[in-house]
């Protein structure tokens, strides 16, 4: 009888105990997400599904390279998946500096900054093997293969075929089903 009531005494503080923690989660506000990590991890995730031509293929085990502009909002992001497999590739995330060949990226993140402050990046977008991807209204008159967006609080992204396709790119069927809008 002893071990019955002891045993009823605890199990009556477990549930105090739980009840208690279940309500000051209850009126904790759940932490938010940050929209900046979002968007870097959609980007660096599809990075996956394309494949570039042979000649500008990065080889197995070898760094993919992501270019970014120094004022992008989404460098610091990006930053922190920097070793991240993808497929057979190490992300290697690199800011885009004046004096770099934009040859040396495999995907370039564009902004309007760094469309000003590079005049030739318009003409590399059409001539090199490069996917590239612009952040909202960014670089909007601009050929991107890739734009991300925010529609209902989702991350979510337009594909523009053409271009890829024009740049040499070969987008996944899967990639494209994901989209919310493709454009050939």
């Amino acid at each position: 009888m002893f071990v019955a009531h002891r045993f009823l005494q605890r199990g009556g503080r477990l549930v105090r105990a739980g009840v208690w923690l279940a309500g000051w989660l209850a009126s904790t506000p759940a932490a938010a997400v940050n929209e900046l990590d979002v968007k870097a991890a959609v980007l660096a995730n599809l990075l996956a599904f394309a494949d570039w031509p042979a000649a500008a293929a990065p080889a197995p085990k070898a760094a993919l390279v992501l270019c970014v502009g120094r004022q992008q909002p989404l460098l610091a992001p990006l930053t922190t998946l920097n070793g991240r497999v993808v497929r057979h590739w190490v992300l290697q995330v690199r800011e885009l500096t004046g004096a770099e060949a934009t040859a040396s990226c495999h995907a370039l993140l564009l902004d309007d900054a760094l469309l000003a402050a590079r005049p030739a990046l318009r003409r590399e977008l059409q001539s090199l093997p490069l996917l590239s991807f612009a952040d909202g209204h960014q670089a909007m008159d601009s050929p991107v293969c890739i734009r991300l967006d925010v529609v209902e609080g989702r991350v979510s992204f337009t594909v523009n075929l053409a271009t890829a396709r024009a740049n040499g790119l070969t987008l996944s069927s899967r990639l494209l089903r994901l989209a919310r809008e493709v454009k050939e």
